[in-house]
This record gives structure tokens, C-alpha cells and sequence, in this order.
């Protein structure tokens, strides 16, 4: 990239928290406004810090337990406990090695791990994000994997994720754990009942059939309040980034071929004219009430029959299957923005990595070659909807997964939101501005024109 700036620029600008993607994505991975994003904290440890520091003395002497902490923010009661059955099938498959589950919340972990690295006393094996492992590796809060790897065939990984878990030195710096993409899920009989289906042979294809169709699906009251919703782009797990990166086959705010931002074009104009659409037809009011209803966690309109379709992650069939098991629901790829432009969405997913100063790093390793194992990867998918890292899953179940199929898919055109380390915190500029346009408070030409100007000139960058 051109007019570098130095990584302590990034440190600053990422002070506090840095988040990544969608989406989503968003609040902690049990939520519905999940960006499979990590944070941040403001404090790094000392630079000059090496590997041979890392390797500290395990103290397990033969015979004895070595026990380990496994940091996660898997908390809600879909999700604990399939984490805490992988745990315990570690434990019982051994008995050299005792796993403890640790769920911290997800605005916390990544500022906690930071203090605790700084205190030498880190967690032994945590869960991550791929957007910001070479951001983390060169703030020296991940040990490099390499001398621990043994036995473990790192070819089994899906290459576009392995190599996200590289530093900018090359080393390998965390493992992918599960990915995420994102795609549409739709009421089956609600679609019927406007004649829409796959047998029929009419299902939207671009964003203009989409709204179309949309609004078509709308169902209001006598006071002429909203009854069923058809669709908002705002809605779910998403978000902005969702259009962006459909709108612009696949570059989300960056060009890596270009190296220069993208913010301020006339592409991304047209997508958040797009979004606003939605706003205008449906009232800001009435947004704002759905967007409530997902986020009081008390009742998921999509579940419950009141909206149509809903742009999520493959992740949120565990939420389907908690709250609405009856639902007779499908899942359809983005549409394209125009035909031919590709069905492109904002991705993520979790790796799985050593913190800098872990005192068991060969007994965290082990752990973590059992939760890329083929078996436990698959009962990842089924339990919890996350998309395996790994190739050669053969378990018929998951294959015949309807979520799972659509997610492989999707994941052909699925950007995962990283970036150059030197703008790894343009995002909190960027949003800022959008969340203006969402709010009715400012322009769409003039929150992108700001957003662009600051952020070339916080990070001295075309």
C-alpha cells in the first residue's frame, strides 16, 4: 500500500476496541448482529518480546494433569453447551490434560487477554476472528504456532482461511476453527402464498426482484401498522458491508488490487440508496421496532412468522431450531445487485490460537488439533450452524444439510473482511458516518464524502 504508516498509528487509531466486518458483524457471537468481528484492546505488550519467551516452562511433570484454560464468548444456552460437550470429549478421550471452558463476554475478551498478557499470566488457548490475526500477531499477542504444529496436516484447512491466519513475517499465528457466510432464509409459506418458489422457477435474482418481492410479501393492520414484513436490508446479520461488497463483486471498502480505499463511489452511493429504500417504505419507527424485537432477545420476528426473510449467517439455524423447530423456512443465495455481478457477501468466521506467554502451549495444541478434527468439526456444524474449516468432512447428516449446502456455496463469493494492518481501524470512522445515514441525520453523499477524507487522512492513505 502506498504512504505506509507506522503500526503504532494503528495502535492508536484501534485504541479501545477494533471490530471487523459484518457485520458482522456487531455484538457477540450469540447475538443476532454478530459480524464474526473481533476487538481490541488499547493496551499491546512490550515489542520486544520474542518467541523464546514464549516457550515457558510447562511444569507438567509425568503423571501429572496439566490443566487449561479455553476462552470463548459461546454463553447463550443454544450454544454453551455443545462448547462445553467438545470440552468434555477432549477430557474424557485423555487424561493427561484437563480443558476449562471460560465464556467472556465478546466485548471483553480481547481487552482482557490483552491485560493478562501484559501481567504473564494469558489464558493457554483462546478463540479469535480472522479479520485481525496479523494486526494482533504484530502487537505481539499471539505465539506463533509453527514449532507446535507436530503432526498436524495444516493441507486438510481450506486454503483462503489458513492464510488468514498468517502474520505479515509469514509464521502462523492461530488455526481456523469454523467459518461463517451469509445468505437469505425465507418463509416458505409465506412465499407460497404469493406463488413464489424454487419449483416454480421465480425466485429473486437481483436486488430490484428482491424489493419487489418484498413488498409484495408486506401484510398490514386495519390502523395500517405493519403486520408481516417483507424484507430490510438492515435487519439480521449483515449490515452495511452485506450491499457494499454484493454492490462492488466482491471489494468491501478496499481494493487490494488498486491498494487504495474505496469509499466515496458511486457504487456505494447506489447501495445505501438501496438500504434507505427499505427505511422509506417501511417509517423509521417501524425499523426501529423490529430491530428491538431482535435485540430484546424476547421474540425473533423471522421465527415468528412477522417477517419474510432475513439476511443471516449459516449460524442462525440454531436459533431456528431453538425457537421456531415447526418453521418450514429455505435459504437462498444474495441476489445480485445487477445480473451477472455475482452473489457476493460479507464473511468471517473464528480461529483458534495460543496467546503470547501461554505457560502450556504443546498441551493447548493438542487441544486444538481435537477441535479441528473431522468429528468435531461436523458436530460444530450440525449443533451450532458454523461452517467447517476443514475438507474431507464425510458425515452424511451434515452433507445432506440443507444450511450447510447453501453455505458452501456461499462461501465461493464470500469476502472475509480483511485488511492491510496500516488501516486495520479505518471501520470505526467508516461506521460512524453510515450510522448517520441510517438515522435520517446526515446525506448519503456527504457521510461517504467525510468518511473517505478522514480516514486518507488519519491513515495518510489514497
Amino acid at each position: 500500500m502506498k504512504n505506509k504508516v507506522f503500526k503504532k498509528l494503528a495502535a492508536l487509531a484501534l485504541a479501545g476496541t477494533m471490530v471487523m466486518g459484518l457485520a458482522a458483524c456487531g455484538n457477540d457471537a450469540d447475538g443476532n448482529n454478530n459480524s464474526s468481528s473481533g476487538g481490541n484492546g488499547s493496551s499491546t505488550p512490550e515489542s520486544s518480546k520474542t518467541d523464546s519467551d514464549n516457550q515457558s516452562d510447562t511444569g507438567n511433570n509425568e503423571g501429572e494433569v496439566v490443566e487449561i484454560e479455553f476462552w470463548g464468548w459461546w454463553s447463550s444456552e443454544a450454544r454453551k453447551p455443545h462448547i462445553e460437550h467438545m470440552v468434555n470429549s477432549f477430557n474424557d478421550s485423555q487424561d493427561r490434560i484437563k480443558v476449562t471452558y471460560v465464556d467472556i463476554p465478546w466485548d471483553d475478551i480481547f481487552t482482557k487477554n490483552i491485560a493478562q498478557i501484559v501481567d504473564g499470566n494469558p489464558c493457554d488457548v483462546m478463540a479469535g476472528n480472522f479479520g485481525d490475526v496479523p494486526y494482533r500477531a504484530s502487537q505481539d499477542q499471539l505465539t506463533a504456532l509453527d514449532d507446535y504444529l507436530g503432526d498436524l496436516d495444516t493441507s486438510k484447512f481450506f486454503e483462503v482461511y489458513l492464510d488468514n491466519c498468517k502474520g505479515e513475517d509469514g509464521k502462523t499465528y492461530a488455526l481456523p476453527l469454523v467459518a461463517d457466510t451469509r445468505f437469505i432464509y425465507y418463509n416458505k409459506e409465506l412465499f407460497a402464498a404469493v406463488g413464489v418458489s424454487e419449483e416454480n422457477g421465480n425466485m429473486p435474482k437481483t436486488w430490484e426482484e428482491l424489493q419487489n418481492l418484498a413488498f409484495q410479501l408486506d401484510k398490514f393492520n386495519d390502523d395500517g401498522s405493519i403486520d408481516v414484513m417483507g424484507f430490510h436490508p438492515s435487519l439480521g446479520n449483515g449490515g452495511n458491508d452485506a450491499w457494499i461488497v454484493n454492490a462492488n463483486a466482491g471489494k468491501l471498502w478496499y481494493d487490494p488490487d488498486a491498494e487504495k480505499m474505496i469509499v466515496d463511489t458511486d457504487l456505494n452511493k447506489k447501495a445505501m440508496e438501496y438500504i434507505m429504500s427499505y427505511t422509506e417504505h417501511y417509517t423509521q419507527r417501524t425499523v426501529d421496532d423490529y430491530k428491538a424485537a431482535f435485540s430484546s432477545g424476547m421474540a425473533d420476528p423471522f421465527c415468528s412468522g412477522k417477517l419474510a426473510m432475513l439476511i443471516q449467517t449459516n449460524a442462525y439455524r440454531s436459533a431456528i431450531k431453538q425457537n421456531a423447530p415447526d418453521l418450514d423456512y429455505g435459504v437462498m443465495l444474495m441476489p445480485e445487485m445487477t445480473e451477472g455481478n455475482g452473489h457476493w457477501v460479507n464473511g468471517g468466521g473464528f480461529t483458534i490460537e495460543i496467546p503470547f506467554g501461554a505457560k502450556h502451549p504443546e498441551e493447548a495444541m493438542e487441544f486444538i488439533k481435537w477441535m479441528t478434527s473431522p468429528e468435531i468439526q461436523a458436530y460444530w456444524a450440525l449443533n451450532m450452524g458454523e461452517v467447517p474449516t476443514i475438507n474431507g468432512i464425510t458425515d452424511e447428516t451434515l452433507l445432506d444439510d440443507v444450511v450447510y449446502q447453501a453455505s458452501m456455496e456461499a462461501l465461493k463469493e464470500t469476502n472475509l473482511g480483511t485488511y492491510p494492518n496500516e488501516i486495520s481501524g479505518f471501520k470505526d470512522i467508516l461506521n460512524a458516518e453510515l450510522d448517520l445515514i441510517l438515522v435520517g441525520q446526515k446525506s448519503i453523499e456527504d457521510a461517504l464524502k467525510d468518511a473517505d477524507a478522514t480516514i486518507k487522512a488519519t491513515y495518510n492513505v489514497e
